[in-house]
């Protein structure tokens, strides 16, 4: 009956205990980094990045000790930037120990530590340019899983080197940091550096590289803006006029001016003009008034002629 009610207790503390793990975790709690809201989650409250780390725990490439890495062809340096890396390796850091003041009384650690690749726009680090994180991305330590042990001994973590089916803008940084990795590296996220942040909280990176994805074919950067596309003008089709065709006009609905008769003139002999076409009318009258206004002043100017009608006038 005790054994029964012993195993009871051991089950109901264990699973206590992992609870309170994951509480801690979610609140970023004892694990010394802050904005690491939820087990495995990368960190997207900037504002708050990093928290404090624990008393004694220094920050930087130190909070490790022994750390070296190696590409799985061979190839080992402890600074990661020396390493030769390519697309389909297997980059490994090892470490022997987390150093005094990073552990708890028990050894365990009291930071977490995570291995990372980001896709870059550029070939070398620039604050200026964000930098995303790639799925894949692997963390251990406090609030999360243990650290797996190392060949040898120690712990070591591992992570496939990106390549051209999985990077977008071709370049890629990886990263060893103190704590959950950033979801932004850059102005729209943070950085790991103090100096780059410029603030008076820990650095919480171990080791970092940069180099440019081989026979990658770029894709659309999100930092890069398209130019703009221009579109011709269109220039509208000239305005063609209706061709018009020769009017016909039926033979009734035309008016022909009247002929005017000869105007008989004493001493005069007058002559209709012949018709020239369609202003004959027009002609002959003008023709008609000017042989008028000629006979008035011939009868009108002829001396004999007032003299005789003067005479007429005496008789009387």
């Amino acid at each position: 009956m005790q054994s029964r009610t012993g195993s009871v207790w051991r089950r109901v503390s264990a699973g206590a205990a992992a609870v309170a793990v994951v509480l801690l975790a979610t609140l970023g709690l004892g694990t010394g980094t802050a904005g690491a809201q939820t087990v495995g989650a990368p960190i997207t409250d900037y504002a708050a990045y990093p928290g404090p780390l624990p008393d004694g725990c220094p920050d930087g490439a130190e909070a490790v000790v022994g750390v070296r890495y190696t590409n799985g062809r061979g190839g080992e340096a402890s600074d990661l930037r020396k390493l030769d890396l390519a697309p389909g390796d297997t980059l490994t850091v090892h470490w022997d120990d987390f150093a005094p003041g990073c552990t708890g009384t028990d050894d365990e650690p009291l930071v977490a530590v995570s291995l990372s690749a980001y896709d870059s726009p550029t070939p070398e680090f620039d604050m200026g340019v964000d930098q995303q994180l790639l799925d894949g991305w692997t963390a251990c330590g406090a609030g999360l899983e243990p650290c797996p042990p190392g060949e040898g001994g120690g712990y070591a973590l591992s992570l496939a080197v990106p390549g051209p089916a999985v990077s977008q803008l071709c370049n890629t940084q990886m990263e060893f940091v103190i704590g959950l990795p950033l979801a932004v590296v850059g102005p729209s996220g943070s950085y790991y550096n103090a100096v780059l942040r410029n603030d008076a909280r820990p650095s919480m990176g171990i080791g970092a590289t940069n180099f440019p994805i081989p026979d990658c074919v770029p894709g659309t950067s999100p930092t890069t803006a398209s130019p703009p596309t221009t579109t011709p003008p269109t220039t509208a089709p000239p305005t063609t006029l209706p061709e018009v065709g020769p009017v016909e006009v039926e033979s009734s609905q035309v008016t022909a001016p009247p002929e005017v008769a000869p105007v008989a003139v004493a001493g005069v002999s007058v002559r209709q003009l012949p018709a020239t076409g369609a202003a004959s009318g027009n002609l002959a009258l003008a023709g008609s008034a000017l042989l008028l206004a000629g006979a008035a002043l011939v009868l009108v100017g002829t001396p004999g002629r007032r003299a005789a009608h003067s005479g007429g006038d005496a008789h009387r």
